[in-house]
């Protein structure tokens, strides 16, 4: 583990990004040396899909940090603990993200 005496992650709050011509709500983790992840929201609600056409995220992610891994549940997918536990599994078995 890396050694600091102030260690920031900031993780913002989600946000609507357009890929590919598709919108998705997506949260980004920063860490202290500038890199970033992030995490798309895979439970839409409806009126996130049928008002604003958002569009679900297909990978739950495990994010690395000088800490470890860690899981980002996005709004709504903070509801369904099936999200968590994918990440938890991953992130104990050390393999790629789902």
């Amino acid at each position: 583990m890396r050694s600091c005496t102030v260690c920031i992650f900031w993780r913002a709050s989600s946000r609507g990004i357009r890929l590919d011509g598709q919108y998705r709500n997506r949260v980004w983790l920063f860490r202290p040396d500038g890199s970033r992840d992030y995490q798309n929201k895979l439970h839409m609600t409806r009126f996130g899909s049928e008002r604003w056409q958002l569009q679900a995220g297909e990978v739950i992610r495990v994010l690395d940090t000088s800490f470890g891994k860690v899981g980002v549940a996005v709004c709504y997918g903070s509801e369904f603990p099936q999200i968590a536990r994918r990440q938890y599994c991953t992130a104990q078995s050390g393999a790629a993200n789902y």
